[in-house]
């Protein structure tokens, strides 16, 4: 059967003319290049060269076959080429998803910076809930997942990534924004805007009610934690929002942070990818570069004077 050897050194012989050139170029013995090539012939049952004085000349079917060989040796140069830029991480694609938060404020500034030092990577980011992240990482859609906690399993790899800490949001005006030592009794007596089914931070404020044997008053259901926000400043009710999607709105006071009595809630996030595959350059590069943004910028949550909460999941 025709191999990509045999080819490489009929294409040789046909530039080179000449059995013992080709030979010596391709450190090889005369007799052990003419036996490939005679394998080559018998392989397709026709001869390839014919002598012509001291000179080897391609039969017609050697031309028909040396115009095929071209196509496929350059073909071939081309994904080595190709295969190298990707090692070298010139070339390739990420297809990257992750929840809302960390998507949304986190991870832009981090692919920018991937990007920056590998502009050739196509890179694609899926903002979704956490339901649909596992979902894309399980289906083969996505490299690498971003999202909060989520149990390690037989398929799937789980690493530390940040630490996020929710509160619950208010305006300054609203009734409990100056109040302290808030309790969750008095908390669902008020309107709460809560994110979709299948959302982290649902699941989160679902548990920590339920726990307490509670149940929210929900004002509505929002599909994005950034129209939470703009609705808790609209005044359309109180919300839970991440430290990291709020620092502009609690600096300028537009946000204040409830004092609820004994909460704080981590609701970290996480790196996620399939076991069995192993990651590509692209995807471990880019894995590689969470964790060093992690470690530099993540640090472990503090209690915060701002926040005054005590920790509770």
């Amino acid at each position: 059967m025709m191999n990509l050897y045999q080819l490489e050194l009929f294409a040789a012989v046909v530039a080179n003319g000449n059995l013992t050139r080709t030979a010596e170029s391709l450190h090889l013995s005369q007799p052990a290049l003419t036996s490939r090539i005679r394998a080559l012939e018998e392989s397709l049952g026709e001869p390839l060269f014919e002598q012509v004085g001291r000179r080897m000349c391609l039969t017609e079917a050697g031309r028909e076959l040396y115009d095929h060989a071209e196509l496929i040796l350059r073909e071939v140069a081309e994904a080595k080429r190709a295969v190298a830029e990707v090692r070298a991480l010139e070339r390739g694609s990420l297809r990257l998803v992750a929840t809302t938060t960390v998507g949304t404020y986190v991870l832009p500034r981090i692919l920018g910076t991937f990007h920056r030092a590998h502009p050739g990577v196509t890179l694609q980011l899926d903002v979704t809930n956490e339901v649909r992240s596992i979902e894309a990482i399980r289906r083969h859609s996505a490299d690498l997942a971003v999202l909060g906690p989520v149990e390690e399993s037989e398929d799937v790899v789980v690493e530390d990534f940040m630490p996020n800490v929710l509160f619950f949001a208010a305006t300054p005006d609203h009734p409990l924004a100056h109040q302290s030592q808030i309790t969750l009794a008095e908390l669902v007596r008020h309107a709460i805007l809560v994110r979709e089914e299948g959302s982290g931070t649902r699941a989160v404020l679902t548990r920590i009610f339920a726990e307490h044997d509670l149940k929210p008053t929900i004002a509505m259901e929002l599909r994005h934690s950034a129209a939470i926000k703009q609705g808790i400043i609209a005044g359309l009710g109180l919300g839970l929002l991440s430290v990291h999607e709020t620092e502009v709105e609690r600096r300028s006071g537009a946000l204040v942070a409830l004092e609820i009595d004994g909460l704080q809630i981590n609701h970290d996030w996480h790196i996620m990818h399939l076991r069995r595959q192993r990651l590509s350059h692209v995807s471990a590069a880019f894995k590689e570069l969470l964790l060093s943004y992690a470690a530099q910028y993540g640090g472990k949550p503090q209690r915060s004077p701002s926040l005054g909460m005590a920790r509770a999941v």
